[in-house]
């Protein structure tokens, strides 16, 4: 069985090398010699009919795809009362997320596409322990298409009489196994090797193994950045322009003139706020008093709901988006500029209405009380984290201290007394601090990635974002005490599975994982598995697991712990500039400061509408994020194919293993490129190949061999590292 599994494997990855000779001989225009054979290898499969079945057999669901072939089913939820084999009854209370997904075979899938809703029936499974499960799914017909149009790079090669060009789409999702054919009579302007979208007019059938389609987005040449940024936001259907009305409107309420009636003057009170050097939309500043049983903390938050009210042209958008995305220099935001970076935003010098949560706290950090008011602030400094820093360091040695000096001796100094006391009370009860240091991507003047950092989080950085998480927990408190609506921030326990993963993981690095079991975890013990790690020097590695490790949080009008925060009641306050969920938060407690009991109830039925939309908002934004960061990490590793770095496996599979080899860049050394035959233990997360073990945790040294920005791709191989010349550029 090995034998055969390695053979199949290497004629998989003969194809993949056949795929990426093609590509590599087209790319810049240049078509491959001789006839037309569009990928051969990447034609839709098919059933010549349909399977037979009888109507009770047959299910609902929806369709996974994956880039070898074959697929998943997943099946609707109560979609049926009996075992079609044994008869036994379905627990009709098991959710479509209980229930185990079943094995397509890839000549089962009739063409379907990842996300198709479609009927199935189950089948023994002929060959048990090859796939998931007992049953196998064979797909019976196609109900709803999940995609109707799709990215790629165009190609032009001769057909086969050499008479005329034929075009054609390499999609970039590999899920799709087939290309698109288009029209003979296609008129474009665009040239081979041109990132474009095009929609589909016909789907893979019996007769016709291709996708039919025709051209309506030209990006540009498929090797640069700004056509892949593109192309990445409208495969992701990202709204990125404002219509005139919406313009109009936000410009108008924008322009109007700031009024203190009904409101808390706090104009002459010392308030400031603290961003990165880049940031346009401020929407959080601070204040602080020292009490003789503690502290008074003031968050003050742009007040948006005075400018963007339920219902209105901007708030439909707002809504919407759900979320402002931020990628490279670019940010597509949530609020037209004129109040995202204009009247909204809390810019030094400039009044501006604010909602201020003043947080009475005793000595050792436990809220006491959370008091709620609207106010007009005037910021008295723009901070920014690096120049804070310096001033935290070296204090009137900084080169910035005259800038912040008003901070002193009354507010920074206090504001730092009461960071520390915090981060003691989130150490306390068992916080998860997974520093994973995040790429910060640098670009030349032309726009083209010049370098990779990690992002440093510096102390001004934590303190302010200690205040946050205070505020936000206040605020959250308040609302659920008073039994208001609300729209939380929840964070379920982690998946027992994945539990498991981690244990795994741990054990192999020789980490005590006392207090942790896949039925029962706490973050404390998650925290203090973490802290183990640190002190080996293996930190980073542990963090990135722990983190795919965690559930999702995401947003519920139902209170709910926050697992990672270790925290009761949590929500979203602090960015109603950039998020949604902040936005409608405000309203409630502007309702609940107004007595309006007819607000509060629209808001309620609203609570759950808002969450559910800005948790996908998020989740697609987060999408965007990670995909716009494997762009610019491709571009950037492009220049230095050949070049060897010393890295850390984050992760071992069956077809190799990854590795962490620059500044949070990561690669894949195939086990066909490794010597001897891999074998794969799954309850050691261990990959033996010949004499060679390699296990998470490990270092290594590798050479990049290639960066795809098609896929976002890249390749390792390794190396000796008595012969390894490591590049500068590690």
């Amino acid at each position: 069985m090995k034998q055969n599994h390695q053979k199949r494997s290497h004629g998989k990855n003969a194809a993949n090398r056949r795929k990426n000779n093609v590509r590599r001989s087209q790319k810049n225009g240049k078509h491959a010699h001789g006839a037309w054979r569009p990928y051969a290898h990447r034609r839709a499969h098919t059933m010549d009919t349909p399977p037979s079945h009888t109507a009770e057999e047959l299910l609902y669901g929806t369709f996974g795809a994956t880039a070898h072939g074959y697929g998943f089913f997943c099946p609707d939820e109560k979609e049926s009362t009996a075992d079609p084999f044994n008869q036994a009854p379905i627990d009709q209370t098991t959710t479509s997320k209980e229930r185990e997904d079943y094995f397509v075979p890839a000549n089962a899938t009739m063409g379907a596409m990842d996300g198709d809703r479609v009927t199935a029936i189950l089948r023994k499974d002929r060959h048990p322990g090859k796939h998931m499960g007992d049953y196998i799914a064979l797909i019976c017909s196609i109900q709803t298409r999940a995609t109707q149009t799709l990215v790629g790079t165009l190609q032009i090669q001769p057909t086969k009489s050499q008479r005329r060009m034929q075009r054609f789409v390499i999609p970039d999702d590999p899920k799709i196994n087939s290309i698109v054919v288009l029209s003979k009579n296609e008129k474009s302007n665009a040239n081979a090797g041109d990132k474009v979208k095009v929609q589909i007019t016909a789907y893979p059938s019996v007769k016709d193994r291709f996708y039919r389609g025709t051209l309506t987005e030209t990006y540009g040449p498929a090797s640069k950045r700004a056509a892949n940024e593109a192309a990445i936001l409208d495969e992701y259907h990202v709204r990125t322009a404002f219509s005139p009305a919406q313009i109009q409107e936000a410009q108008t309420r924008a322009a109007a003139k700031i009024k203190t009636d009904g409101r808390k003057d706090l104009r002459n009170t010392l308030i400031f706020t603290i961003d990165g050097a880049d940031a346009k939309d401020l929407d959080d500043a601070i204040s602080i008093s020292v009490l003789p049983d503690g502290f008074l903390l003031g968050v003050h938050i742009a007040d948006v709901s005075t400018y963007v009210t339920q219902g209105c042209e901007t708030d439909r958008e707002a809504f919407l988006r759900g979320t402002s995305i931020y990628f490279g220099d670019h940010v597509i935001p949530m609020l037209p500029q004129s109040l995202s970076n204009g009247a909204c935003s809390l810019n030094a010098e400039k009044d501006r209405y604010a909602l201020s949560a003043f947080i009475r706290l005793d000595a050792d950090g436990n809220i006491l009380d959370c008091s709620l008011e609207e106010s007009v602030i005037r910021s008295a400094v723009r901070g920014v984290y690096t120049e804070v820093n310096d001033v935290i360091e070296n204090t009137e040695a900084s080169p910035y201290y005259k800038k912040y000096a008003v901070l002193f001796p009354d507010c920074l100094p206090q504001m730092l007394r009461l960071y520390k006391i915090l981060l003691k009370k989130s150490e306390q009860r068992g916080a998860l601090t997974l520093d994973t240091e995040e790429p910060l991507i640098v670009f030349d003047a032309q726009g083209e990635v010049a370098d990779i950092h990690l992002r440093h989080r510096g102390t001004a950085e934590r303190m302010i974002e200690q205040f946050m998480l205070c505020a936000n927990e206040a605020v959250a408190t308040k609302l659920h005490d008073l039994g208001m609506p609300c729209v939380y921030r929840v964070h379920d326990t982690p998946p027992s599975d994945k539990l498991q993963t981690l244990l795994l993981f741990a054990h192999q690095l020789h980490l005590p994982t006392k207090g942790i079991t896949p039925e029962h975890v706490s973050p404390k013990a998650m925290q203090e598995l973490l802290q183990c790690a640190n002190e080996h020097e293996l930190g980073a590695c542990v963090s990135h697991v722990m983190l795919r490790t965690l559930a999702k949080a995401n947003y519920s009008a139902k209170q709910s712990p926050h697992f990672g925060l270790a925290i009761d009641c949590y929500c979203h306050f602090t960015s109603p500039i950039r998020r949604y969920p902040d936005l409608v938060t405000h309203r409630m407690i502007k309702a609940v400061l107004h007595h309006d009991t007819k607000a509060l109830q629209m808001l309620a039925s609203y609570a759950s509408k808002a969450a559910t939309q800005s948790s996908e908002c998020e989740i697609n934004a987060q999408r965007i994020e990670w995909e716009m960061d494997a762009l610019y990490q491709v571009l950037y590793l492009q220049h230095h194919i050949g070049e060897c770095f010393e890295g850390i496996i984050t992760g071992v599979a069956s077809f190799g293993f990854f590795v962490d080899f620059y500044n949070g860049c990561e690669g894949l050394v195939s086990t066909h490129s490794l010597p001897g035959i891999a074998q794969f233990d799954e309850t050691q997360l261990c990959l033996q190949c010949g004499k060679q073990r390699f296990i998470p945790g490990n270092r290594v040294h590798v050479r990049l061999q290639h960066a795809d920005v098609v896929t976002r791709k890249v390749d390792l191989s390794l190396i000796d590292p008595d012969v390894a010349e490591i590049s500068p550029t590690s």
